[in-house]
């Protein structure tokens, strides 16, 4: 059975509020794509899976897919694509009936359930697909965030290499086009303070010049983009 029914109107609304309350939960989970396939899998008595247009089979309760499920479930989907029908039930022949019903996303996703040849499974799927379409599209969209971050790290890293082998209008270049563009001046201040302590001597004593004790010395440097520049902490010389 592939969800139950009970009998009486205000059961109906009680079962499908504690869904949709299950469903709002598994939602703001970290992995909610395939935590909310994994509970309609259970929920609903056959495997979950999200699959393309094309009908290559995009998320599922888990790592793998099935060859037994995502064959049939990408063979639905293709052809629910074809018709530009939003859900229905195919199959039933030979194999199990696959439920399906289009996510709104774009590109075209579906949600298909493989199981047993019941209509009340409808009002389940019409009501999980809407959550986990947004779910999806946040995956989506935080998959995408990660591949550009990457790329930007890569090119940014392009640049120091260019820069430092002397290739400044090259640097220049994929900078601009990254934003922000290399600056024409850097201007950098090196402040260089005492030791907390003052210089050892030879003989372990803590020697305190007057002329240093308490003041700091900063150095004023002007470089441009095509220079490299290194703060290096120095050891004093004893004294």
């Amino acid at each position: 059975m592939c969800c139950f029914m009970p009998a009486s109107p205000s059961d109906v609304r009680a079962d499908r509020a504690d869904n949709v309350l299950a469903l709002a939960r598994l939602a703001s989970r970290r992995g909610a794509v395939q935590d909310m396939l994994g509970w309609l899998t259970r929920r609903a008595g056959g495997p979950a899976v999200l699959v393309g247009d094309t009908g290559r089979v995009l998320a599922g309760p888990g790592g793998e897919h099935d060859p037994a499920v995502a064959r049939p479930a990408a063979d639905a989907a293709v052809e629910l694509h074809r018709r530009g029908a939003p859900s229905a039930v195919l199959g039933g022949g030979e194999g199990p009936p696959v439920h399906l019903i289009a996510l709104d996303t774009d590109p075209s996703t579906y949600l298909a359930v493989i199981g047993p040849d019941d209509p009340h499974c409808g009002m389940l799927l019409a009501d999980a697909a809407r959550t986990l379409a947004l779910c999806w599209r946040l995956e989506q969209a935080e998959r995408a965030r990660r591949r550009i971050e990457s790329a930007e790290e890569h090119s940014r890293e392009a640049v120091l290499h260019l820069l430092m082998v002397g290739s400044v209008p090259a640097a220049q270049r994929i900078a601009g086009a990254l934003r922000p563009a290399l600056p024409a001046v850097v201007q950098m201040y090196v402040i260089e303070c005492p030791h907390p302590g003052g210089a050892r001597s030879p003989g372990g004593s803590t020697a305190r010049p007057a002329a240093r004790r308490g003041s700091c010395r900063a150095r004023y440097a002007r470089t441009t983009s095509s220079r490299s520049y290194r703060r290096r902490r120095r050891a004093r010389p004893p004294r």
